[in-house]
């Protein structure tokens, strides 16, 4: 999750795009977005939004996307506009991006999220309208914010101290989580750096508050905890991951770059590996209704051969009265469809009249044939299937694989021994 305080380290490392020009806009996909920059002496710079989630700068542009008229109206309004400032709303997820004509580019990481463009407070267009209980967001319409969290990092200690002893939480670690906007991962970092019982309710507010600011004026050490096949990026070390293996990276602009390139090859590999389920799935579905099928059809044959003068009397029974007959081997008289439908052993077979009993009992075997015929087949697909699975499996476990992802961005690698 990319908290409030995330992006307050974000925006530090973004301060790098004050002075560039705004030069191209492209919508990546449904939620992602791409906005390129020129900046004199370091050239192409490239900010990645993920609306309602995070942002970053990023070194790969991959796919131009696809032309919306969203991102061709920022990139008529903003061309060639030079960015004045790049700020945080207080303690929220939002960031104002500020140029030069003063048109503001709003990009909101909460919820839903929006990304908007704003001149003197007036929404010029949004990538998407939408109504809450408090505001509503539509071209036209001034800009309201939403209702605004606490930010514990403009706070006295009495100012602090107040809205702490006045909160419904049931503990100091839920309050901060929650009424602060530091959530549960920050939220306990400060209660483990202030030495304070986290399920308590009244705590040493002076050393509290005094690790909040301190947590937001760290020194940038962007690191990668690993939880097994899950992870989370942080812009600092944090003593409650002080035991866990981490890997660590030049920028948390970085890391968090790696993260979501992870989590869409993650979601490829799903993808992916769920189409090839599914086919595998199909193939021995196929393959055993191939088996099923030449099984069942030369038994009928069978059935057919082992009541052949029965049968061969029954077919000429049913000509000569006109179907007007009955008999204990027939189930059903089908005269339109010129069938008539006995009881074998149990098992109904249907025999054509305008035919033999060679010739019904050849049908059904000429159908077993065909299905025996087209098992092979189905077994060496299905078998090739499996093998491309296991090769691509073996590959994407293969520890050479796994360096490679991290090449480029990992510089060190911490581990508990």
């Amino acid at each position: 999750m990319f908290t409030a305080l995330d992006l307050k380290y974000a925006i530090r490392e973004l301060q790098d795009v004050v002075g560039a020009l705004f030069d191209k806009a492209y919508q990546l996909d449904r939620n992602t977005f791409l906005f390129q920059f020129h900046k004199s002496g370091q050239g192409k710079l490239l900010l990645m939004v993920h609306v309602g989630e995070a942002l970053y700068l990023t070194a790969e542009k991959k796919s131009a996307g696809t032309t919306t008229s969203f991102a061709m109206f920022l990139r008529k309004k903003l061309e060639q506009q030079r960015v004045a400032a790049i700020a945080q709303k207080g303690f929220e997820r939002i960031v104002e991006i500020t140029f030069s004509h003063g048109l503001v580019l709003i990009l909101e990481l909460f919820s839903k999220g929006n990304i908007l463009l704003l001149e003197q407070g007036k929404i010029l267009a949004c990538w998407e309208e939408q109504t809450w209980k408090d505001r509503t967001i539509k071209k036209g319409l001034p800009y309201q914010y939403p209702p605004l969290k606490h930010d514990p990092f403009s706070l006295d200690t009495n100012e602090f101290q107040e809205i702490l002893q006045s909160s419904e939480k049931g503990s100091v670690v839920q309050s901060l989580a929650v009424d602060f906007g530091l959530s549960g991962r920050y939220a306990e970092e400060v209660c483990l750096r202030a030495g304070v019982q986290k399920k308590k309710k009244h705590v040493d507010v002076p050393k509290l508050l005094k690790q909040i600011h301190a947590l937001g004026t760290e020194e940038i050490r962007a690191n990668i905890v690993l939880f097994g096949d899950s992870f989370v990026v942080n812009p600092i070390d944090l003593n409650i991951y002080a035991e866990s293996p981490k890997e660590y990276f030049s920028s948390f602009h970085q890391a968090l770059a790696f993260s979501f390139t992870q989590r869409a090859e993650t979601e490829e590999h799903v993808a992916s590996t769920e189409k090839t389920n599914d086919r595998i799935a199909q193939q021995r579905k196929q393959l055993e209704e191939l088996e099923k099928k030449s099984v069942a059809y030369k038994e009928l044959g069978d059935l057919i051969y082992a009541q052949y003068e029965p049968l061969e009397s029954l077919l000429q029974m049913i000509k000569a009265k006109n179907w007007n007959v009955q008999h204990p081997l027939i189930k059903e008289l089908k005269k339109t469809e010129r069938k008539v439908v006995v009881t074998l052993d149990g098992k109904d077979v249907a025999l054509d009249i305008t035919k033999n009993i060679v010739q019904n009992a050849t049908f059904y075997y000429d159908i077993a044939k065909k299905a025996k015929r087209k098992i092979p087949g189905a077994q060496a697909a299905l078998q090739t299937t499996l093998q491309k699975s296991q090769r691509k499996e073996r590959k994407e476990n293969s520890p050479q694989i796994a360096r490679k992802k991290v090449s480029g961005y990992r510089i060190e690698i911490s581990q508990k021994d």
